[in-house]
């Protein structure tokens, strides 16, 4: 095991009541998590948490009413556990250059609308951590409450270049 990675110590109880504890990386703890979140509660391994991440994704929302709706929804739950998303998740979210640009910006909102103040000096600390030139300008302009149509646009179209995800029709 690499030992520079964070763990989590997960324990499991037996039906005989005997414990077994696992000391994983978190992100496979978090895996883990969702696989039994999603069966205990959903249909499919991560049904309730995919439902929640999508709620980010900007898809054809004017740039002004998507963040309203993120700012709202995340401003009222505080940051310990975002409006259904646990913030290690946004955190995830934010870092996963997997996922589109717009639900990794729509994480920097949430962080920023739930954690206020400490949100925005977070981001602004770990925007360096981000692969393109883009999107740590576009993190930063959140951060700042400035975020515009061309910087949003600009982050996805260098997503697009190195042939990351985008959105539907954002390069018309």
């Amino acid at each position: 095991m690499n030992n520079d990675r964070p763990f989590s110590r997960v324990t499991i109880l037996r039906h005989d009541d005997s414990r077994v504890r696992v000391d994983l990386p978190q992100q496979h703890a978090l895996e883990l998590c969702r696989a039994l979140q999603g069966r205990l509660f959903g249909v499919g391994l991560s049904a309730p948490y995919d439902a929640a991440i999508e709620t980010l994704d900007r898809d054809r929302e004017p740039l002004q009413a998507w963040m309203s709706r993120l700012r709202e929804r995340f401003a009222k739950s505080g940051y310990r556990h975002a409006a259904g998303i646990a913030d290690d998740d946004l955190d995830r979210v934010l870092h996963d250059a997997a996922l589109p640009t717009s639900r990794r910006l729509g994480a920097a909102l949430a962080i920023c609308a739930s954690a206020g103040t400490q949100g925005s000096e977070r981001l602004l600390r770990v925007k360096e951590q981000l692969e393109t030139s883009s999107l740590r300008i576009a993190v930063d302009r959140v951060a700042q409450g400035t975020l515009d149509e061309d910087t949003f646009a600009a982050a996805e179209i260098e997503d697009a270049a190195i042939g990351r995800v985008v959105r539907p029709g954002a390069l018309r």
